[in-house]
């Protein structure tokens, strides 16, 4: 995933560097496209960045969380089936827990652990409840 969006980085910035010669080539008329252009390749630039930035974060929280979840006696239980994730700056819980309690204890568990860390991420517990 890192090297695709480095991929889309590299393609964004050739793109808008061959849209500004052929803009400066045509002449005086162009020059207001050029600066527009220029605007639009720094936020596709900053996209590019967030991007990395959330692929390089969620490559550090998610195997955090996981092992916070699996260091709590009451969350590493065989009857548990506990996936993390992390995209756009959400943590996703995914999968099965054997009662409401425990979903709400691993919220809480990857919430607080998200909190340690300082990160603004947000938890999604979509954990279902299997008997």
């Amino acid at each position: 995933m890192k090297t695709t969006s480095l991929r889309l980085g590299i393609a964004l910035l050739a793109a808008a560097a061959l849209t500004e010669c052929a803009a400066t080539a045509q002449g005086q008329s162009e020059k207001i496209r050029v600066t527009e252009v220029g605007y639009k390749k720094q936020g596709m630039i900053h996209k590019a960045k967030e991007g990395m930035r959330d692929t390089t974060d969620a490559m550090h929280i998610t195997p955090k969380v996981k092992a916070a979840i699996i260091e709590d006696s009451q969350l590493n239980d065989k009857r548990n089936h506990i996936n993390v994730r992390t995209k756009d700056y959400v943590l996703h819980l995914t999968g099965h827990v054997y009662s409401k309690a425990v979903k709400m204890r691993a919220g809480s568990v990857a919430a607080a652990k998200l909190s340690k860390m300082h990160k603004g991420y947000k938890v999604s517990n979509e954990l279902s409840i299997s008997h």
